[in-house]
């Protein structure tokens, strides 16, 4: 369909997927255009393009869509070209299984296998019986065990429950520990075979494990995350899926591409309209308005950071909801240094004038500094910095980037990707004279960079 769709672009794709999810209400707040676009992903049609700038809501529509498949028993599998983008998507509500290159598919499914059942998850109650908070706190308490063995018509035992109780909740009111003791009552028999149930789980032998992974692997629904690597170079490929989404489509080629759609009956595709040749471009240009949206919007960058760093690398400058933001003169920083041990005082001088509560990146052009950096941090015994390199940075935001310029020069894709991930403020430490020639060339001709420039005497 792809193919022929390229051929012919704007043809209406006459075959429909079997999802038949249900309109989603999500508790999350979605732009108009978020919601579009999450209706599209969950709809019938074989494929579906979301596009949109760094910060626009792609991740999240993905997140909502995989979730209500995953909900409604659906086969899922995300992938991505980079692991750190797989890590938004590792607090779906079934644990996703990530394929590792090291081991085969059954390997895969065996680990993920052992892990479940060594905490399984078994948090059903009686139809009849509301939810109750403080129930599930007790049942996840350590040596929770000891509750199902109490005999509450004792009236002793019972006291005894109730003081415990008073210490385990401090601030919960006499009445609300009588119904919590009174649902415990309850629910003590359901709450035993729920208990025995998970000891069965977790003394299943290695053997059974394995037995029960050969058993399932064609047909379980369990959520897959991996890298497009992981998947081409393991027998994942010959699988069906419901429904596949691919992160950072805009990466893949028209051969990659290809490979997954084979593999599915629906194909999601995330991505950004960043150059002409693209695969995922031409496809986006091709298809007809029904398979496809476009998030004009951007709710990370603040709005003065955003208007000068998109129209550098996007063809178009995305909308800015008014937020409310922390107050900085300046977004866009230079400090030229030359001497490169000067670098790192100056660094941290900066840093004590940032508010603690402030999430703050570094990154660095190679891995030496990178090392040079976390010892000197674990001096100064700073907890709220991340630091790695400019290619481990995919997948991350905070809300001050700082970045370490020494000499290397980063790419293009390096250095879009730097400047899209920082909410407030981002500053460059560095020898500027060594970027004059480079990427950041049409950024520091515009002086849209506010340069700092150090004075010896």
């Amino acid at each position: 369909m792809i193919e022929a769709n390229l051929e012919q672009s704007g043809t209406y794709l006459m075959s429909r997927a079997t999802l038949d999810l249900p309109i989603i209400n999500s508790s999350l707040s979605l732009s108009p255009y978020q919601q579009e676009a999450l209706d599209l992903a969950v709809s019938n049609s074989p494929i579906a393009l979301i596009s949109g700038e760094p910060g626009s809501g792609k991740t999240r529509v993905g997140y909502l869509a995989l979730s209500m498949a995953i909900q409604h028993q659906k086969s899922v599998l995300l992938v991505a070209n980079h692991s750190n983008t797989l890590e938004a998507y590792n607090n779906l509500k079934i644990r996703p299984l990530r394929l590792d290159k090291s081991n085969n598919y059954l390997e895969s499914v065996t680990i993920w296998l052992r892990d479940q059942f060594a905490e399984p998850k078994l948090n059903f109650l009686s139809p009849y019986l509301l939810a109750d908070s403080l129930l599930e706190t007790l049942q996840n308490l350590p040596n929770s065990v000891r509750f199902l063995n109490l005999n509450l018509d004792d009236l002793e035992q019972k006291l005894r429950l109730k003081e415990e109780l008073e210490s385990i909740f401090p601030q919960t009111s006499e009445a609300r520990l009588d119904l919590l003791i009174y649902r415990l009552q309850k629910s003590l028999p359901l709450l035993k075979n729920r208990e025995h149930l998970r000891q069965n789980y977790r003394n299943l032998s290695d053997q059974a494990i394995s037995q029960l992974a050969e058993s399932i692997i064609e047909t379980a629904k369990i959520p897959i995350l991996g890298t497009l690597n992981n998947i081409l170079e393991t027998e994942i490929k010959l699988r069906q899926f419901d429904l596949i989404m691919i992160e950072d489509s805009h990466l893949l080629s028209c051969k990659e591409l290809t490979i997954i759609a084979s593999m599915t009956n629906k194909l999601i595709l995330l991505g950004e309209i960043i150059n002409t040749s693209s695969y995922f471009t031409n496809l986006f240009n091709c298809l007809s308005p029904a398979y496809r949206v476009n998030l004009p919007e951007n709710f990370r960058l603040n709005n003065n950071l955003a208007r000068i760093i998109f129209p550098y690398f996007y063809y178009s400058n995305p909308y800015s909801p008014p937020q409310t933001f922390i107050f900085f003169a300046n977004r866009l920083l230079w400090f030229d240094i030359r001497n490169q041990e000067k670098i790192y005082p100056r660094l941290f001088n900066f840093l004590e004038t940032l508010d603690s509560t402030l999430e703050i990146g570094i990154l660095t052009l190679s891995n030496n500094i990178k090392e040079i950096l976390q010892n000197k941090f674990l001096e100064h015994q700073q907890n709220n910095v991340f630091i790695d390199i400019l290619d481990n940075w995919i997948g991350k935001e905070c809300d001050v980037l700082l970045i370490i310029c020494d000499g290397i020069r980063p790419t293009t894709d390096q250095l879009r990707l730097a400047l899209t991930r920082a909410r407030e403020l981002i500053a460059c430490f560095g020898d500027i004279e060594q970027y004059e020639i480079s990427v950041f060339t049409s950024l520091l001709k515009s002086k849209n960079f506010h340069i700092e420039r150090e004075v010896t005497l």
